[in-house]
């Protein structure tokens, strides 16, 4: 095998990061529809070893794929969601069998795990009209049933590349991934199918069993499922309920409401992202991602009133919710006492002044340094507006906030012009 890595297109920059692997159709046709995923995941798309412009293989391999895999993940994650389709669901499977501490999530779209299920009279029938695809001698009418069965249109481009490459194919019959050890390994699995088929129904059914995952049906596109109507939303629930902090800030309607960059959703995961690239404590970086729950002294829009505190301090802790209101209370006029540890704030809600604390304190300066930079790449208005008094912030903050935090400061005041 090549040591060349595949070939691969992002789509979007905030986020988790979210791998979608192709099976027989090359990418640009099974995820066509998943672009507006970007827009809360870092999509990765690869192409599979063989399809161009990867680099080409010996043949079509379910284990060269895992590896492939694996080496993908290593360079764009330490963690990251995976859904995968059809044949490119072996590879899947086996590398998350090998290295499950990789995948945050994993779905898998009518992959052909025969032997879980391979006495059943009709996936021996559907296994048996997948494999004319890959044999030349078979009934040219058997491999038009299958390409029906793949939902490939006729002549496309990446119809006539799956016949060439299927010629030399590795049997997915021969692939048996240890999915007790995804299993055990409490991998969230979603198995996802399109109900036009009863050999596959029954295949996904047994994965679904084996895997202890969440099983799914998504009528309406046949095998190509990421097309069905409904999959991008199931898909977003599927990997939000994973992520309930998400699903929180979703559910008060934090992806509605406008905000400089696009939505109050998106600032927040960018100020969690940046802290965490800051080296910042997972406290931190969970009170940078719920910093405005409460809204705050610039930005008054909350997704919670701070009589309901306790909702925010079951879901996070306590700590971070400590971090998340000293910060949204923070009545900006008193300013930060950020030459005395022992010093006051003011708290705008109930005009009381309170002393945070040196750990607090430092949590806030931390985040205000993320989210005020933030705004400045984000809004070339409140630039121009208030920019230098938002940038004497940023060189109060200085004082004490983090290296890695002061140096992003510089950086972004040179680049703004508020240097």
């Amino acid at each position: 095998m090549s040591n060349s890595p595949l070939a691969s297109r992002t789509l979007g920059n905030q986020g988790d990061v979210l791998v979608f692997v192709h099976g027989g159709a090359g990418p640009d046709l099974t995820w066509a529809r998943q672009a507006p995923l970007a827009e809360r995941w870092r999509l990765v798309i690869p192409w599979r070893r063989c399809f161009e412009p990867s680099p080409r293989g010996p043949r079509q391999d379910w284990e060269i794929d895992a590896e492939d895999l694996l080496a993908l993940l290593a360079r764009v994650a330490p963690r990251a969601h995976v859904v995968a389709h059809s044949y490119g669901g072996l590879g899947a499977a086996v590398a998350a069998a090998k290295e499950p501490h990789r995948f945050a999530s994993l779905t898998l779209i009518e992959v052909p795990l025969w032997f879980l299920a391979e006495h059943d009279p009709e996936v021996v029938r559907v296994m048996h009209i997948a494999k004319s695809v890959s044999d030349p001698q078979a009934d040219p009418e058997l491999r038009q049933h299958f390409m029906r069965l793949a939902g490939l249109p006729a002549k496309h481009p990446d119809t006539l590349e799956l016949e060439r490459l299927a010629r030399n194919l590795r049997d997915p019959g021969e692939a048996r991934p240890d999915l007790a050890a995804i299993r055990a390994a409490h991998v969230p699995v979603a198995v996802v199918s399109g109900d036009h088929d009863a050999g596959i129904e029954r295949t996904c059914d047994a994965l679904a069993r084996a895997l202890g995952g969440e099983r799914v049906i998504l009528r309406g596109a046949g095998h190509a499922v990421a097309r069905a109507p409904k999959f991008n939303d199931w898909l977003a629930s599927f990997l939000e309920s994973i992520d309930p902090i998400l699903a929180f800030l979703r559910v008060h309607g934090a992806d509605t409401i406008e905000h400089p960059g696009g939505t109050l959703l998106g600032h927040l995961v960018r100020t969690a992202r940046r802290l965490e690239s800051w080296g910042a404590s997972p406290t931190w970086v969970t009170a940078g991602l719920c910093h405005a729950t409460y809204g705050t002294d610039g930005f008054p829009r909350a997704l919670l009133t701070p009589d309901r505190r306790h909702e925010l301090a079951d879901l996070i802790g306590p700590e971070a919710e400590t971090i998340v209101y000293a910060y949204g209370c923070c009545d900006r006029r008193h300013g930060l006492p950020l030459g005395d540890p022992r010093g006051e704030m003011r708290d705008r809600f109930t005009g009381t002044l309170f002393r945070p604390g040196e750990e607090t304190l430092r949590a806030i300066v931390e985040l205000t340094c993320a989210n005020e930079i933030d705004v400045l790449e984000h809004s070339p208005a409140l630039r121009e507006a208030v920019g230098r008094d938002i940038a004497a912030l940023l060189r109060a903050c200085c004082t004490i906030a983090s290296p890695a935090a002061c140096r992003a400061v510089d950086e972004t005041l040179r680049s703004t012009g508020l240097a």
